[in-house]
């Protein structure tokens, strides 16, 4: 399988900027649509059934972005990242956050139901 990812930046006053990233995973996953409640809080997701290390791409995309959504990277203990603008992950994702992107812990502190998806290129489960 291949997967083209394709980045564009318009920047006002300057050039356009792009990045082009080709993957060749063994597997691509949807995970979701996962609707969280309002007051939602550390709703759990595994992301993979193979190791996070074989992950080389994740997409975090939500209905709606108002700042009242965040997630917490493999543990309900870690510190909450704020899910305002779409996430993306190419590769690094582990050494980015410190800890496994085996699974994410969702909260939703606002007052409408929203929902999250996961998008996950990864190499085959052993």
């Amino acid at each position: 399988m291949q997967i083209t990812v394709r980045i564009g930046l318009q920047v006002a006053g300057m050039s356009d900027i792009a990045a082009v990233a080709t993957l060749n995973p063994e597997a691509f996953d949807i995970i979701g649509p996962i609707t969280l409640a309002p007051a939602a809080e550390d709703v759990e997701v595994d992301l993979s059934p193979a190791s996070a290390e074989a992950q080389s791409l994740l997409l975090i995309v939500a209905s709606v972005y108002a700042g009242t959504l965040s997630y917490k990277v493999h543990e309900d203990t870690a510190e909450p990242v704020i899910l305002d603008k779409p996430h993306l992950f190419l590769g690094a994702q582990d050494s980015i956050a410190g800890a496994a992107f085996d699974k994410l812990f969702l909260s939703n502190s606002g007052v409408a139901a929203t929902t999250v998806t996961f998008y996950v290129a990864r190499d085959a489960t052993p």
